[in-house]
C-alpha cells in the first residue's frame, strides 16, 4: 500500500501517525464539498427556525398549527471556522441578510477583511449570537471544544449547528 485515497474533507477515520510511519501517503479533497455543506448549514437553519419537523407532524395529524417563527433577517450568526465552508457559510448568510462574526483559531485582519467578518473571543460570539455555526476541523484543539458552559452561554432561544465532526461538541 502506497496511497490512501479518500474522498471526504477530514481523514480522522484513518491513523495518520501510522501510515506516516509507513510510508503511505493519506490524501482527501479539502474545500471540494464545501458548497455543497454549506448549503446544508443553511438548511438547517432554515428548518430549525421555521421549525419544519414540527410544523409538518402538525399537518400530518391534521392540524394547522400556527406559531410564531424565527426570522432569520436581521440575525446575528456566529461562525466558529472559517475555512472553506466558513467562508462559504458566510457569503450564503449574507445574501439573506444576517450579520455574520466569527472566530477561528488563526484569526487575522487580512481573512476577516477578505470574509467581512468581525473576530471576537468565542464567549463573545456565543453571547451575542442568535445562531451559531461549527465547522472546524476535529483536532486535539477542538475535542469538546462546545460544552455545557459554551452552551449555556447562548442566548434562550438560539440555535446551535454543527456541521463539523460530532466530537467538537460535549
Amino acid at each position: 500500500l502506497r496511497m490512501i485515497a479518500t474522498c471526504s474533507i477530514g481523514t480522522n477515520m484513518i491513523d495518520l501517525r501510522a501510515a506516516s510511519e509507513q510510508g503511505i501517503v493519506v490524501s482527501n479533497q479539502p474545500g471540494k464539498t464545501a458548497p455543497i455543506v454549506a448549503e446544508h448549514i443553511i438548511g438547517l437553519m432554515f428548518a430549525v427556525s421555521k421549525r419544519a419537523g414540527f410544523q409538518t407532524s402538525e399537518l400530518k395529524a391534521g392540524r394547522w398549527t400556527t406559531m410564531q417563527n424565527t426570522f432569520l433577517q436581521g440575525k446575528t450568526l456566529g461562525i466558529i471556522g472559517t475555512g472553506n465552508i466558513g467562508k462559504e457559510v458566510t457569503r450564503l448568510a449574507r445574501a439573506i441578510g444576517m450579520n455574520i462574526i466569527a472566530w477561528t483559531f488563526n484569526p487575522s485582519a487580512e481573512r476577516a477583511t477578505a470574509l467581512g467578518v468581525r473576530y471576537m473571543e468565542l464567549d463573545q460570539l456565543l453571547q451575542q449570537s442568535d445562531v451559531v455555526s461549527i465547522q472546524v476541523r476535529f483536532s486535539e484543539d477542538s475535542d469538546r471544544m462546545i460544552g455545557t458552559r459554551e452552551l449555556s452561554m447562548m442566548k434562550k432561544n438560539s440555535i446551535f449547528i454543527n456541521c463539523g465532526r460530532a466530537e467538537l461538541v460535549d
